[in-house]
């Protein structure tokens, strides 16, 4: 019946009739196969550094290292196989009760699987397979085994070869001082390699801080760069800016040019004072000077005209930078008057009012030389004979068209007293005609006054 399963395959089993009943003898061998004597280190056939040196090749060939050393079970085979070494000898001492059993006894059969059970932890305690196995297991395990030797012998053949390969491939003496020249070789290469490293190493130092320096300066003239566009734009809007001013005021200067002509052509002394004829008569700004028997004239107009006439020769002479000799005028509209300077005895001047306006209480016609009316009028007629003197030295080109002697213009009398009204209005017409003459001559004087002006503010 059987009492035991395979460790492997867990199927019952039957042991064998030697198994069932060991005798002593089978379990003292078991025993004493238990442990196995110390046997001193054999020495090796090549030194530790040959080892070393297999190792590192051997790593460098399969990427495994193999440890030639052999191991604990294949030292106890070869303790087995080695003659000299008596099995025997080796022994473990049991005490009774583990031959005996440590429990009371039971019996036959009891005793006999106690001690098979101890036989089988002893088979499994002295190898690596657990026990009992059935034959099946034990085939196979003793395949295993095989093939395990087999490789072993393969490796063991491998490392023999290895070895005689070593040993054959040891350096001379001779090929060990070339290899000690060699590397005493490489020591200097390697000595001068480091020191133009070190120099390399300081370059690459002044090379950083040189780059560092040359991005500080592009930095600084990126900066500069930019605030040289930065003032070029605002230069070049400061142009725009001047260029539209410029158009503008080469467009107010177009204008002002226009406008000046315009003006130039504008003759403000014709508008002030516009001398004209209606008939016979002698106008300014539409007052007729003088009076016809067919055609008579209220003194209000006749005065108002020669308060026009006295401004207009006031005017002038003020244009001309003109002071009259032993006159000053007084333009007062219809009661204008001119005083006359005469010089007294001793110094200072004896000053005669004359009125330059008539009037409708007496008639100027029955008056004598002495009227002051006449007289105002003959020192009129001799101011403007003085201002035409001072336009004719101004221009030499320009003569007055009737010359004025003493109380004469055109030799006609200006005086009211003895003498006709036709003959005294055609006078005055006479005086009219002198002052527009002496009037163009103040106007080109201003025209040509105007553009020297002008073109001494074109050159500043």
């Amino acid at each position: 019946m059987a009492s035991f399963i395979c460790s492997k395959c867990k199927l019952p089993i039957s042991l064998s009739q030697d198994l069932s009943n060991p005798s002593k003898t089978a379990l003292d061998l078991l025993r004493n196969a238990a442990t196995t004597p110390h046997l001193p280190p054999t020495r090796k056939a090549y030194p530790a550094a040959r080892e070393a040196y297999l190792r590192d090749a051997l790593a460098d060939s399969t990427g495994t290292v193999m440890d030639p050393a052999p191991r604990e079970d294949q030292r106890e085979t070869v303790a087995n196989t080695v003659p000299g070494i008596n099995v025997q000898e080796s022994y473990i001492m049991l005490g009774d009760e583990q031959l005996a059993g440590s429990s009371p006894p039971h019996g036959a059969m009891s005793q006999a699987l106690e001690q098979q059970r101890k036989l089988f932890d002893l088979l499994s305690k002295n190898s690596d397979v657990d026990h009992p196995l059935c034959s099946e297991c034990t085939d196979l395990l003793i395949q295993n085994m095989n093939k395990k030797m087999t490789e072993l012998e393969r490796d063991r053949k491998t490392y023999i070869s290895y070895l005689h390969k070593v040993k054959d491939g040891l350096p001379s003496a001779e090929e060990h001082e070339l290899a000690e020249a060699d590397l005493d070789d490489l020591k200097h290469q390697e000595k001068a390699a480091l020191e133009d490293l070190r120099v390399a190493e300081r370059e690459r130092a002044d090379v950083l801080a040189e780059l560092a320096q040359l991005e500080k300066d592009s930095a600084a003239l990126d900066e500069e760069e930019r605030q040289f566009w930065q003032d070029r734009n605002t230069f070049a809007a400061e142009i725009a800016a001047f260029e539209q001013e410029c158009d503008s005021i080469n467009l107010r200067y177009d204008h002002d040019v226009k406008q000046l002509e315009r003006l130039q052509k504008t003759n403000v002394y014709h508008d002030a004072f516009h001398i004209d004829h209606d008939g016979n008569f002698g106008t300014i700004n539409g007052l007729r000077l003088g009076r016809l028997p067919n055609r008579p004239v209220s003194w209000d107009e006749i005065n108002a005209a020669w308060g026009l006439t006295l401004l207009l020769l006031q005017t002038m002479a003020e244009k001309m930078d003109y002071t009259f000799v032993g006159y000053k005028l007084h333009p007062m509209g219809s009661t204008s008057k001119i005083d006359k300077l005469d010089p007294v005895t001793g110094g200072g001047e004896k000053v005669t009012t004359l009125e330059l306006f008539g009037t409708t209480d007496i008639n100027p016609l029955k008056l004598f030389q002495t009227n002051s009316f006449d007289r105002a009028v003959v020192a009129f007629l001799d101011c403007l004979r003085q201002l035409g003197g001072c336009a004719e030295a101004k221009d030499p080109t320009v003569v007055m068209p009737y010359k004025i002697v003493k109380d004469k213009i055109g030799e006609v009398c200006v005086r009211t007293s003895f003498n006709q009204d036709e003959a005294w209005t055609r006078a005055l017409k006479f005086c009219l005609t002198n002052c527009k003459w002496i009037l163009a001559v103040v106007q080109n004087s201003s025209r040509l006054q105007a553009a020297s002006e002008a073109n001494k503010a074109l050159r500043t």
